[in-house]
């Protein structure tokens, strides 16, 4: 299988919500522009490579906030 076939196969496992949700918060650029943009192609390699809801909502989740944390876009 090629690996190209195994990321469109990814994409279409992926709930479409997930894929609309990642676009639209991506779509808001300003400050977030790197963030959400790494955050949204870590995720989609998260689902194409585990194949787990869980694990790419997770994964996701945990991306983003390292990297709020990383660029001190975090209101702590």
């Amino acid at each position: 299988m090629s690996r190209q076939h195994e990321f469109l196969q990814g994409l279409r496992d992926m709930p479409f919500g997930i894929i609309y949700g990642s676009l639209a918060g991506a779509a808001g650029l300003d400050a977030w522009q790197t963030v959400g943009m790494s955050v949204l192609v870590s995720t989609i390699a998260i689902a194409v490579v585990t194949r787990h809801l869980l694990a790419t909502i997770g994964g996701g989740l945990v991306i983003f906030f390292l990297l709020r944390w990383t660029l001190g876009l975090l209101p702590i």
